[in-house]
């Protein structure tokens, strides 16, 4: 993976991490072959994937992107670090070190062992995954308070203390839902990005007891393209103020 990729790739800053960032060291110095970071939808796992690659980077380490490709995750680790030029046909040595991110984790007893046929070498696999797998694994829970509050007022400092508010409460802790509400929220057109409001939807929708009006409504929202920010004069007469005047 080039540097400027990884650069480029989250303009957030990183907050609330240290300790795991921590664990991530202390667990790679045993050489486990393979890494899950592990974590609900949202929650920073690719986050935090990137940045122990980076400091991998930092520390000289081969970077390989191995994140699209074949299904089968040797053959997919394999032709991508033929490509990096990393071995001999894609195998490489136990002595030489590089770290390769598959991206989300596919099968979890693939990714197993390929994982334990690393282990001990200079070689790591990570991937992300919503499920600790087989093998290593870091769970990445949500924010506490006062880092979720932290990382709005970074990412959106012109913020007032209402809407900020509003956004803390709404993420609930998980760093991608902090950073895109935060952003609608300070925007000139606040609108609440597709895929949150499709996870919104999915968590109504699984609560054990929501009533059919509500499922149906959660099923609505599902299919919306964005939602007006609460508050704001596009949400008037909306689905949001309805359902906040108590509709569901």
């Amino acid at each position: 993976m080039e540097s400027s990729r990884l650069s480029n790739l989250f303009d957030a800053p990183l907050i609330g991490r240290e300790g795991v960032l921590q664990t991530a060291q202390t667990v790679l110095d045993a050489r486990p072959g393979g890494l899950v970071i592990w974590g609900e939808p949202m929650v920073g796992t690719t986050r935090v994937a990137v940045e122990i690659i980076r400091a991998a980077a930092a520390d000289g380490v081969t970077l390989v992107w191995a994140e699209s490709g074949h299904p089968d995750p040797r053959r997919r680790l394999a032709t991508a670090l033929s490509a990096a030029g990393v071995g001999d046909s894609g195998r490489p040595g136990r002595a030489e070190r590089f770290v390769a991110f598959l991206g989300d984790c596919p099968s979890r007893a693939e990714f197993g062992a390929l994982g334990r046929s690393l282990q001990g070498s200079s070689g790591l696999v990570i991937c992300t995954a919503a499920e600790p797998g087989d093998g290593t694994a870091i769970r990445l829970d949500p924010l506490e308070l006062g880092d979720a509050r932290l990382l709005v007022e970074s990412v959106a400092p012109t913020l007032d203390g209402l809407r900020r508010d509003a956004v803390v409460r709404l993420a609930d802790g998980l760093p991608g839902c902090l950073v895109q509400l935060a952003r609608a929220a300070a925007s000139d057109r606040p609108i609440i990005p597709a895929e949150l409001v499709k996870l919104v939807a999915a968590r109504i929708e699984d609560f054990p007891a929501v009533t059919s009006r509500s499922r149906a409504g959660a099923r609505s929202l599902a299919r919306s393209k964005s939602m007006p920010w609460p508050g704001s004069q596009a949400s008037s007469g909306s689905m949001w103020s309805r359902r906040s005047r108590g509709c569901w």
